[in-house]
């Protein structure tokens, strides 16, 4: 089977219009995966400022219930205090009696 030059050269032109074809295809394709890879890192960064988003509301939550029972807790202590003034004198003064010894004994 020998081909004829003709024969040959439209076999090599052929080649080259395929070749062609593959380079712009490969082209393409790298640019799709360019634009695929800003689009995730852009849905990717959506994603993290949502979850931060989120994350910053949850940590305020929790400061306002802490800070709430910290204020409730402290009215209570006070109203006790205001209710037996003489037994918080003496329960302050054995508490700092008790510390005074444990650190004391360093």
């Amino acid at each position: 089977m020998h081909e004829s030059p003709e024969e040959l050269q439209r076999d090599v032109d052929e080649l080259r219009s395929e070749m062609h074809q593959l380079k712009s295809n490969l082209n393409e394709l790298g640019g799709t995966i360019k634009g695929l890879g800003r689009h995730g890192v852009h849905v990717a960064k959506n994603k993290a400022n949502e979850e931060l988003g989120r994350l910053v509301g949850q940590i305020t939550q929790a400061y306002d219930n802490v800070k709430k029972q910290g204020g409730e807790a402290s009215q209570t202590m006070r109203a006790r205090i205001e209710e037996k003034p003489m037994a918080s004198i003496g329960i302050a003064f054995a508490v700092g009696l008790v510390l005074g010894k444990l650190f004391s004994r360093r």
